[in-house]
């Protein structure tokens, strides 16, 4: 079950109209604020999108892991750097979302690019979600980490 879909992060007003469109099929209200079904949002807060040529591949996991087990996350994350040829696909950001409603999902984006367009404060949504990435140069490297405020105030919480 869910109550909104966020778009990919250089989703174009084509791809938006049909999301929508296929939203409306199943009779879904998605127009009116008060009495809506589903919400379709932007990827980031700002509600910008990026360049429509963008190459990058992206994929999703966790939503199944009903336990809550880190292991399978941390698995999953595993799985993802190990994925996709580096000489084709040499950064990968894995983002791992995470609310007190929806638990922990994990986003991995792969970018054909060594230097990516996406901002890794671009992933989430400071309002509602806490959000952690990394981005990996290289496999074996340790990566650059962002995380946003209500990640940080979470960290900060569990630690006392």
């Amino acid at each position: 079950m869910t109550n909104r879909v966020v778009l990919a992060p250089n989703a174009t007003e084509d791809e938006r109209d049909t999301v929508e469109n296929w939203l409306k099929d199943f009779d879904l209200n998605i127009k009116k604020p008060i009495k809506r079904d589903i919400e379709v949002i932007e990827s980031t807060d700002s509600g910008s999108t990026l360049k429509d040529n963008y190459e990058y591949a992206a994929e999703i996991t966790g939503l199944a892991n009903y336990e809550a087990s880190a292991e399978s996350l941390e698995e999953a994350m595993e799985g993802f750097l190990t994925k996709r040829d580096w000489e084709e696909w040499p950064v990968v950001d894995l983002v791992e979302i995470n609310s007190d409603n929806a638990g922990t999902f994990i986003e991995a984006y792969w970018h054909r690019s060594e230097d990516p367009i996406f901002d890794m404060s671009a992933y989430g949504h400071d309002d509602f979600q806490r959000v952690w990435v990394r981005r990996f140069n290289h496999p074996t490297e340790e990566p650059t980490m962002w995380k946003n405020q209500l990640a940080k105030e979470f960290e900060e919480q569990d630690e006392k």
